[in-house]
């Protein structure tokens, strides 16, 4: 027999050993295998033998989390391996005001109370997004205004939809497909209603960590079919309540949109609320966090880290993972306690980027409190952003007419992928990464001269510029580009380490200051009046040709960079 190695899409590797194979058995040593014939019944064998060896390459490989590429097969696998659930569509949230004028010509009730039936439309790029509350909340008439006042109301973007479904001990799986690819999960509720003939219902609750099994708990469990639809089942009688004959299943849930119901900053409302309809909505932190399902990727990179959580909160990352379950579009940075500045025993910081309101705070952190373990409490903060304003002048050999446009168009571009980058905690911004990654992405580029400006921290009532580098500073590298206060442009300091303000060229006055260059903390005194105005100061290199550590800074544990396209200075010229 022959011994060649052949790959599985190797087709003529396939012809060939098969060919070998024939020419070494004595019965078939007198034929000829170039021939009309033979050959082509080879090349059938072929054929047949290879697409076999890529259908069991094929099934062997879908058939595992690791290295399956079919996202459908990803998703279906992450459950029964590793207990994740992959987050799919998620509707936007804003967090809003409503202000309901009573209408007088009848009774006015003493208290008025808004459910997840009420529905409002916001409008983004010409596409218009129905809004809800997902909870009902209850607030008392104020007859002084003759107003009900419903204050941080959260709306989240989607439709609402209800699917029912009926037990029966002849479905040996009890396993009901919710038939709706873009349902926000974290809007699923369930309930089962003793039949048809019974108006008694009973709520149940999503398995999420093992100490909810038990014979008695009233759970359901989620999964994810080889389709890409979710899945419902529930418990045997020994993990979970058992579904009896006759059961009726009643879920509701809402159908998302994603991020592109995202920056919405307006609502119209398009019901009443228990028959009022005087309705005044006022956005106060519009809609964000929509997000469009996980990749392949990013299935791969969570399950692991649920599987070792086991369903809880303790360690690094498993925080980070409950958050992303909470709200998948954050980015999120957490540490221990006795870390934070000033310390906090027994407590986990969480900060996000985007950085969450008051309200988001409060509900994420009650989120969180069903997975502690022991004492261990969590502080949502806030996140610190920096955001990175360069200063590139590209050069070309072409005529500039013709390409300035597409060099920009291209450079903005590029510019979002270096978010993905720096749009990130405990990131390092490396000036001569931008400079590469800007020759590499853009086309008709010969040379790109590449500074930045890194927003400063101006607190205007105590007259400081401040800023921290977390790494050791050589005085005379620093600069400071000033934009709002009419006397200075720029903050330079010297060889000596004294800070100098300028106005076109011209020395305005020396600052004092508080600066420590071994840790690269900067804190600015002695602007004086000034300060009137409401400064925009940025940190950044002296000079372009600082090369090395000198032209990098890093974040602490709350820090972001963002990559501003606005307020970056784009140069074309020849």
């Amino acid at each position: 027999m022959s011994t060649k190695h052949v790959t599985p899409i190797d087709f003529d590797g396939q012809v060939e050993a098969l060919k070998v194979a024939f020419q070494n058995d004595p019965r078939f040593r007198d034929f000829n295998f170039d021939g009309s014939g033979l050959a082509s019944m080879l090349r059938m064998f072929g054929t047949v033998a290879n697409t076999q060896s890529v259908n069991n390459n094929f099934a062997i490989g879908e058939s595992h989390l690791s290295t399956s590429r079919i996202l459908n097969h990803v998703r279906a696998l992450a459950v029964p391996t590793c207990g994740y659930v992959p987050t799919g569509v998620r509707g936007s949230v804003l967090t809003c005001s409503l202000v309901v004028t009573a209408d007088t010509s009848a009774a006015v009730p003493a208290t008025l109370t808004i459910t997840p039936d009420f529905t409002c439309l916001g409008v983004v790029n010409g596409a218009s997004f129905n809004f809800s509350p997902t909870t009902s909340t209850t607030v008392s008439y104020d007859s002084t205004s003759g107003t009900y006042t419903f204050n941080n109301i959260e709306m989240t973007q989607g439709d609402w939809a209800a699917n029912s479904f009926t037990s029966s001990s002849n479905d040996i799986s009890q396993t009901f497909i919710i038939p709706n690819k873009s349902i926000d999960l974290s809007t699923l509720s369930v309930v089962v209603q003793d039949s048809s003939a019974s108006a008694v219902q009973t709520t149940f609750e999503r398995m999420e960590n093992g100490y909810q099994l038990g014979a008695s708990s009233k759970i359901y469990f989620i999964r994810v079919n080889h389709e890409g639809y979710y899945t419902i089942s529930f418990g045997d009688g020994k993990m979970g309540v058992a579904l009896a004959d006759e059961n009726i299943v009643l879920i509701k849930y809402m159908t998302s949109s994603g991020s592109m119901a995202d920056d919405i900053s307006s609502l119209t409302p398009t019901s009443e609320i228990s028959g009022q309809t005087n309705i005044k909505i006022t956005v106060t932190s519009k809609s964000s966090g929509g997000y469009d399902g996980e990749t392949i990727d990013e299935i791969k990179f969570w399950a692991p880290i649920a599987y070792s959580s086991d369903g809880v909160a303790v360690v690094k990352n498993e925080y980070k993972a409950k958050v992303h379950e909470w709200r998948p579009s954050l980015e999120v940075a957490e540490w221990g306690g006795e870390k934070n500045i000033p310390p906090k025993a027994g407590f986990v910081m969480i900060a996000t980027y985007p950085r969450l309101n008051t309200t988001e705070k409060a509900s994420l952190v009650s989120y969180l409190e069903k997975f502690h373990v022991g004492s261990i409490q969590c502080e949502v903060v806030d996140s610190w952003e920096y955001f990175v304003k360069l200063k590139l002048v590209l050069t070309t050999d072409e005529i500039l007419s013709n390409v300035e446009n597409s060099i920009k168009k291209e450079t903005v571009a590029t510019m979002s992928q270096l978010n993905e980058k720096f749009g990130t905690f405990s990131a390092t911004l490396d000036v001569d990464y931008i400079r590469d990654f800007i020759k590499a992405n853009v086309n008709n580029v010969n040379s790109v001269f590449c500074s930045y400006g890194v927003g400063a921290n101006v607190v205007k009532y105590t007259r400081t510029i401040g800023f921290d580098f977390h790494r050791q500073v050589k005085a005379g590298t620093i600069a400071v580009s000033v934009v709002g206060i009419d006397e200075i442009d720029t903050i330079k300091d010297d060889e000596n380490g004294v800070f100098r303000a300028y106005k076109s060229g011209n020395e305005v006055l020396v600052l004092q200051d508080t600066s420590d260059y071994k840790t690269g903390t900067f804190n600015l005194l002695g602007i004086g009046d000034y300060m009137k105005a409401n400064p925009n100061c940025s940190f950044g290199p002296a000079s372009a040709d600082i090369e090395g550590v000198d032209t990098e800074i890093t974040t602490a544990e709350n820090e972001v960079f963002v990559v501003s396209v606005t307020e970056s200075d784009i140069a074309v010229r020849n």
